[in-house]
């Protein structure tokens, strides 16, 4: 016990990391979506990624356990397999682009699609055409690439969803399955590419702890009618993230 212990303090930023994965836990238990834009921009200034998505991803298993049993019931499970699959078998694509590209190009790529996530939400744009199967099929594949290279799985297919006229129990829904399918999916890509460091498995399981924690209190605050203020609170968090995590800020 005073090993593991000592592992989980001597990880660099550990301080830092957990402070993202409260304000993450908060954000995804009312809006179903955030980790990963919370999470990565954070823990890249102080580890290398593969160990960031390791972490990011193995925790998001132990978080789903708190909010997919209620999702279940309330998502479009055929789209979200359909997401999921397509997913998959794109990702990896960018597992192998994580391997290779230097931790820099990937922190400068995440705040490019945190960025323009954000500027697509804040300002109303709306996808104003019904996505067929090929669409689908597409959106998924894109976000399996970009998940496996940044772990960040959700901001492809969130922009669309939200984006979009769903009603926001089944985007929230949606989203939960989709990334809790994803955590597996990136864990199990990694750990056959050879890039999983397996010290780091004691710092996953302790940020779990309170990140799942504050989930449960996400969910507890989550109300349909609140719906505007939600989004306000998550954008703000998240560009603070992905503006903190800026290379030039080293």
């Amino acid at each position: 016990m005073p090993e593991i212990l000592t592992s989980v303090l001597e990880t660099e930023g550990i301080i830092w990391i957990l402070g993202a994965y409260v304000a993450a836990g908060l954000v995804r238990g009312f809006t179903g979506f955030g980790t990963a834009m919370i999470v990565i921009p954070v823990g890249a200034i102080f580890l290398p990624m593969p160990e960031v998505v390791f972490i990011l991803t193995l925790s998001g298993v132990g978080s789903s356990i708190t909010l997919v049993p209620k999702a279940w019931s309330q998502a479009d499970r055929s789209e979200v397999f359909l997401l999921g699959l397509s997913a998959v078998v794109a990702m990896p694509l960018g597992v192998y682009l994580l391997a290779i590209l230097d931790q820099n190009v990937l922190r400068w790529a995440l705040t490019a699609i945190i960025g323009a996530l954000l500027a697509a939400l804040v300002t109303g744009w709306r996808y104003s055409r019904t996505l067929n199967r090929t669409g689908f099929v597409s959106v998924g594949a894109s976000a399996g690439v970009v998940g496996g290279a940044t772990g960040m799985t959700g901001p492809v297919v969130i922009l669309f969803y939200l984006a979009g006229r769903k009603a926001t129990v089944v985007i929230r829904a949606n989203t939960i399955l989709f990334l809790a399918l994803m955590d597996v999916a990136i864990v199990a890509n990694l750990v056959v590419a050879g890039l999983v460091q397996w010290d780091t498995l004691y710092t996953a399981i302790a940020v779990t702890i309170p990140y799942m924690a504050m989930t449960l209190v996400g969910q507890a605050l989550f109300r349909p009618q609140f719906e505007r203020f939600y989004r306000i609170a998550a954008y703000a968090i998240i560009a603070a993230a992905a503006f903190s995590s800026m290379p030039v800020f080293n």
